[in-house]
């Protein structure tokens, strides 16, 4: 994020913060939103650890992790702290452990759906705009804006965390989702997950290669289509 708006931060630096404070506050509020929901799923379950552990709450506090929020500030994407679940402890097995992982993105899908009524009844509006000067950023609308980012970081975390790679929230549904006997090929390819993930982001944001935008290309058309 910070890299994307460098060339905004040294020619408006205050300009840059009107810009930056909204997508900061929207992905914060996402993270918390999902790391909420995979607690609150957890507790539902019969697992109280993330409960014992202070993470069934909103504070953001709770949910940020110190890399994850670093990423957050320089590339405009991260990741919060892993809720704790003890899987001896939650209903109904890989089942519920499945509906555990599956919470956070359904929460941000949710949060979004919610969001985009207030698009389509027009109580937010939000216009085709650029980022040439004060006066154009602050007349078409700050909160409409930050809506909007509200929305579209959502899907976008939905989206992502739906990868079936570990560590991601993907992962734990496919778990949940195929037969026993998978399980063990399963977890021999899992430990190349976060090593994939890291890949794709070095190539992304590096050498430009456009792997993650055939992912987000679509959810960022069903976005704009949300708050048009």
């Amino acid at each position: 994020m910070l890299l994307a708006g460098f060339d905004i931060l040294l020619t408006q630096p205050g300009y840059f913060l009107l810009w930056l404070i909204p997508i900061i506050a929207a992905l914060v509020i996402s993270i918390s939103v999902h790391e909420f929901s995979h607690a609150y799923a957890a507790f539902w379950l019969g697992d109280q650890t993330a409960k014992n552990h202070g993470r069934l709450t909103l504070n953001p506090l709770r949910h940020l992790e110190p890399v994850g929020s670093i990423l957050i500030l320089l590339i405009g994407f991260g990741w919060g702290r892993p809720v704790p679940v003890n899987p001896s402890l939650v209903k109904s097995g890989r089942r519920g452990l499945a509906l555990i992982a599956a919470a956070g993105p359904a929460s941000n899908i949710f949060f979004a759906l919610f969001i985009a009524i207030f698009f389509q009844l027009g109580f937010l509006d939000v216009q085709t705009y650029h980022f040439s000067s004060w006066t154009q950023f602050l007349a078409l609308g700050y909160v409409a804006i930050f809506f909007q980012h509200l929305l579209t970081l959502n899907l976008i975390l939905a989206v992502f965390n739906l990868l079936p790679m570990a560590p991601l929230d993907g992962s734990g549904v496919l778990r949940g989702i195929v037969p026993e006997s998978w399980l063990p090929f399963i977890s021999r390819i899992e430990i190349y997950g976060p090593v994939l993930l890291f890949g794709i982001f070095m190539l992304q944001f590096f050498i430009g290669a456009r792997i993650l935008g055939y992912l987000f290309d679509p959810v960022l058309n069903l976005a704009n289509k949300l708050v048009g």
